[in-house]
């Protein structure tokens, strides 16, 4: 073959060069200008190498060895990510234990060989850090078809987002990774997998805001039918659908909330001030999401809070199941469920006799717990996981009698659980029964 690499060199095409090299590393240039390798008596080597800039505006060069097959960029083969790298908690929150190829750059930034689901990923592990601290890893996602750079942010070892994000709901912080785009002043967040690109929320901020400023940034929920598209659209010709902005810190006081936080805890109910456009008039709401129950109700200018699973029912002035404020009750010792009921300025005409209940009770999903176990109210556990989802029991009250029914066998043993649980020696004033009885 050595004998023979005159003759080689002499047929070799540029062309060939460029498509072995792009075997390899598919971030090679189409227009690469080869020169080949000769050494101090003039003889030609079978090394050649040329100098191009990447896609993102980067100048690399490209070596390769046509006897033995060999690929450089930048003078480095491609190879494998350091254990320092696929070992820090910020790698493995977000890529797990997937490994890729990739080429050392001159500047010490580790670049994918390949992209994966159109993006090239960057990773640069400083060497400097604080005593017991993981050194600090910079990881960028590159999309070269629009040019657009996105950078991982760390959560820290809690999950507290400090010091970016310390004010983002719970949910926020620990289901989502958070991806910085400097050149739009945006953070996206998308899902912990960096598989998946759909977007979930959009926060903007300003980055000479000062830090007494009354808004820095907002965060703006993405309806589910647009989250599939690009981020970069999302900002662009779909930037009139984001009017559902969250709310942080303003609605911690809210008398809703203290009436949700009795069915859902407080830290995983979430506010919004939507806007909503009816012809060519706009209006402002409220609104409150109990998103592992799937729920969402809107306040509206009349202080009635509409449930949006429930079309025509608002939540109940009273949420306590007594029967217009008489010695008429069921269920004592035990709240944690919304009263329903119908809403004449928001529901159809009705026909009295049809359909669902004019009051219906929303109770979580799950195993009764009496007080007697723990010396407070009768409650219904519930997974308290971040990223659960929970199910609820759809319970409605006799337009007549007042007591409740069951649409379903497990809606119907819950009930019976906690009729149970509530049971005392009286009977209670509606049924004149016991709720053991």
């Amino acid at each position: 073959m050595c004998k023979r690499l005159r003759d080689m060199n002499s047929k070799i095409m540029y062309s060939h060069l460029t498509a072995a090299v792009a075997g390899v590393l598919q971030t090679v240039p189409s227009n690469l200008s080869w020169v080949r390798h000769v050494d101090g008596s003039s003889t030609e080597l079978s090394s050649y190498e040329a100098v191009a800039s990447d896609g993102s505006g980067r100048e690399h060069l490209y070596s390769i060895n046509v006897l033995d097959g060999t690929v450089l960029l930048d003078g480095f083969p491609p190879g494998r990510l350091p254990r320092d790298i696929t070992s820090h908690p910020l790698y493995i929150r977000t890529f797990g234990s997937v490994d890729f190829e990739v080429f050392n750059t001159d500047q010490g930034v580790l670049v994918t060989t390949r992209p994966v689901n159109g993006r090239f990923y960057e990773f640069y592990l400083s060497v400097t850090a604080a005593e017991g601290q993981p050194s600090e890893l910079v990881i960028t996602e590159q999309d070269r078809e629009t040019g657009q750079q996105l950078q991982l942010l760390g959560v820290g070892a809690d999950n507290s987002c400090q010091p970016w994000g310390d004010q983002m709901p719970i949910r926020f912080k620990e289901l989502y990774s958070h991806w910085l785009s400097r050149q739009q002043n945006v953070i996206i967040l998308r899902a912990r997998d960096f598989q998946e690109h759909d977007v979930y929320h959009i926060i903007s901020y300003n980055p000479d805001a000062s830090a007494s400023s009354a808004v820095t940034c907002r965060c703006w929920r993405v309806p589910p039918h647009l989250q599939a598209h690009h981020w970069c659209e999302l900002l662009g010709r779909h930037k009139a659908t984001l009017q559902a902005h969250v709310l942080f810190v303003e609605y911690k006081e809210s008398h809703v909330l203290q009436v949700l936080s009795k069915f859902e805890q407080k830290q995983f109910i979430h506010a919004y001030r939507c806007t909503t456009r009816r012809g060519s008039s706009s209006q402002t709401l409220m609104a409150f999401e109990l998103p592992r129950f799937g729920l969402e109700f809107e306040l509206h200018d009349n202080g009635q809070l509409a449930s949006k699973q429930f079309k025509g029912y608002c939540l109940h002035e009273c949420q306590q199941l007594v029967a217009d404020g008489a010695a008429r009750y069921t269920l004592p010792d035990f709240d944690r469920y919304l009263v329903l009921h119908r809403c004449a300025e928001l529901s159809c005409a009705h026909v009295p006799g049809s359909g669902r209940a004019d009051v219906l009770v929303l109770v979580p999903a799950g195993p009764v717990q009496p007080g007697w176990a723990t010396g407070a109210k009768v409650s219904v556990l519930t997974d308290c996981a971040v990223g659960a989802t929970l199910q609820y029991h759809t319970y409605e009250v006799h337009g007549r009698f007042g007591y409740l029914t069951a649409s379903s066998i497990l809606s119907r043993l819950q009930l019976g659980a906690l009729y149970a649980a509530t049971s005392s020696l009286l009977p209670e004033p509606g049924s004149q029964r016991t709720g053991a009885e």
